[in-house]
This record gives structure tokens, sequence and C-alpha cells, in this order.
């Protein structure tokens, strides 16, 4: 879906792009019209890992290996839980039962 990003958003109704703009951005964007710039407090899970795995994957192929502790996935048990994966995994969901 990511690669394919920008004509899925082109090829869409503005419901649709609303649609889709709160499926990747669930809290929203907000734009500081003094400064011009963009900004959201939060990007749907599945789209920031697709991008952080694409990230590395790009990096490796390149030689640019990392230390694996900063670039691991991995967390430590915290003793707290989201639910930002399962409310995002339903978001994208319903995105396609809505505009497939």
């Amino acid at each position: 879906m990511l690669p394919e990003f920008p004509n899925l958003w082109d090829s869409r109704t503005f419901k649709a792009r609303e649609h889709l703009q709160y499926l990747v951005f669930p809290a929203g964007v907000f734009y500081d019209r003094k400064s011009g710039e963009v900004r959201t407090s939060r990007i749907n899970i599945l789209f920031a890992l697709a991008k952080r795995i694409s990230d590395t994957y790009e990096a490796t192929k390149k030689g640019n290996f990392e230390n694996f502790d900063e670039t691991s996935l991995y967390t430590g048990m915290t003793g707290v839980r989201s639910n930002f994966f399962a409310g995002d995994l339903e978001r994208l969901d319903r995105y396609f039962e809505l505009f497939s």
C-alpha cells in the first residue's frame, strides 16, 4: 500500500481522502499557518513499522549496518499495554471495506 499511496490518494473522492488521512494519522493533522509546518501527534503504528522496516532494509542494502540495539523493534515489558495496534488494524480494515 505504501508505494501506491500517491496513486491511491489521487484516485479517491474527498470523503475517501479524509478517511485515508485519519487512517494514517489517527490523531489528525495540524497546520501552523505562521511557520507553514504540518504536524501530527501520532502515526498509525502499522505505517510507522512499515517505514521503519523499509528504512532499515534500504540502509542495510547500502552497507550501513547499525547497532542492533538502536534499530531493534523489540521493547521490554513495561506493564503498560497499548490498544493502538488493535485500533489501527481495525481502522485499516474499515477503510478497505468502505473504499475498495
